[in-house]
């Protein structure tokens, strides 16, 4: 893969990220996810709390896309957020916390099957 491809595409995902939603009934992570994505809310609601029961990865990213994400009125929806890119270390802690809950789910599976 050409790495100027995969900086466009990296740089495309963070400029249309999703948006927190401002009337949202925690936080609006789930919403923000919702509307960008066009999917039910409910459906990304669940997807959030299945990854929560099965190892606690979806509170962490819903914890980290508390803080990661904008807000809806900061923003004009659809407009490119001006940014030149994702900070490194967030990028980095968001691929730390994927391996740690892969890990976690897989150690949890094996002790089970024992």
């Amino acid at each position: 893969m050409d790495t100027t491809t995969l900086s466009s595409q990296l740089r495309q995902m963070w400029e249309t990220r999703p948006l927190r939603a401002r009337n949202a009934p925690i936080a609006g992570v789930c919403t923000g996810f919702a509307r960008r994505y066009q999917v039910d809310v409910a459906l990304v609601r669940a997807a959030f709390i299945g990854a929560t029961v099965l190892g606690g990865l979806g509170f962490v990213a819903y914890i980290v896309g508390l803080f990661v994400l904008p807000k809806e009125s900061e923003y004009a929806y659809g407009t490119p957020v001006q940014r030149s890119g994702p900070p490194t270390i967030v990028l980095i802690i968001a691929a730390v916390l994927a391996v740690v809950g892969f890990v976690q789910v897989v150690v949890t599976v094996f002790r089970r099957l024992r």
